[in-house]
């Protein structure tokens, strides 16, 4: 007799993943910001559009609105800061709590070729914050050294700050234009925050 075979299955594509690792937020007058920090450790992940979406809530948990900003990742294992933005129209208004969430869309495995994954970029720890002299605000200091064999422009660097409970009480961001192969600059990057920071990390990310 004939052995019987079987149609062997095809493997399931893996599914680009996003995770929620903190979100904070903080108010300054009319200007409520936060910050969720997403990270992946999935390849699948890479060059993926992940949404932010940050619901702003009174003391009664009303919605006092909604805000999104769409991140992608370079490399599994990033951790992204995603700063959020809200004035709010009534001077009275306060943000008692916020509600985050992360979703990533399933576009380039789906229609196009994996995009490659970037080196990866240090996360830096501030070496310094100050007060400016002039009284502009609080200014975070770090030093960031291109690892890569190639000249970056357009970096994106986002910035959270923390009290020594390790709580997210602030931020801010900075652009460097460039940094060369190899070389290193000193960002001074203007961060607001609540109250004085302890400390603060940046996270650096490739120009879209």
């Amino acid at each position: 007799s004939t052995p019987a075979t079987t149609k062997a299955e095809s493997p399931e594509k893996a599914q680009p993943s996003v995770e929620l690792v903190d979100a904070a937020f903080w108010q300054d007058g009319q200007i409520a910001k936060g910050i969720v920090i997403a990270t992946t450790n999935n390849p699948e992940s890479v060059g993926e559009y992940f949404t932010t979406s940050v619901n702003f809530m009174d003391q009664a948990g009303t919605i006092i609105q909604t805000q999104e900003q769409v991140e992608s990742f370079s490399w599994a294992g990033q951790q992204l800061a995603v700063p959020l933005f809200l004035r709010l129209d009534d001077p009275e208004s306060t943000v008692a709590s916020i509600d985050a969430s992360v979703s990533i869309s399933d576009y380039v495995s789906d229609y196009n070729s994996p995009q490659k994954s970037r080196p990866a970029l240090p996360v830096l720890d501030s070496e310094s914050i100050s007060e400016k002299p002039d009284g502009g605000g609080t200014v975070a200091a770090f030093t960031f050294t291109n690892p890569t064999d190639e000249d970056l422009s357009g970096l994106r660097i986002t910035v959270a700050c923390y009290d020594a409970a390790g709580k997210i009480i602030g931020g801010g961001y900075d652009y460097p234009n460039l940094v060369a192969a190899g070389k290193s600059i000193r960002i001074d990057a203007a961060v607001i925050t609540g109250v004085a920071p302890s400390s603060c990390r940046a996270f650096p990310n490739y120009e879209v």
